[in-house]
């Protein structure tokens, strides 16, 4: 098993955790001052999954500003949003 340098990023970590406990064990220096501590961000997601309170809205928003024709207007069923 290569040592920790081996892992870039905590996702590689995570993903070989049984092997990598004992390595982090071993490389363990103790407590250290907090002013010799960098704090990185902890993970890369894989994916970013949201859903908008608003989404008809949006919906409705985006494919007026997308109709390029002439003149066109929201119908009745498709009201502004207060700006």
């Amino acid at each position: 098993m290569p040592g920790l340098a081996a892992f870039r990023t905590v996702r590689d970590l995570l993903e070989r955790w049984d092997d990598v406990l004992p390595l982090l064990h071993a490389a363990d220096p103790g407590p250290l001052p907090l002013g010799e501590l960098r704090v990185h961000a902890p993970l890369e997601p894989r994916q970013i999954i949201q859903s908008g309170a608003n989404y008809r809205t949006h919906v409705i928003d985006l494919a007026v500003a997308l109709d390029r024709r002439p003149g066109a207007r929201p119908t009745a069923s498709a009201p502004r949003r207060p700006r």
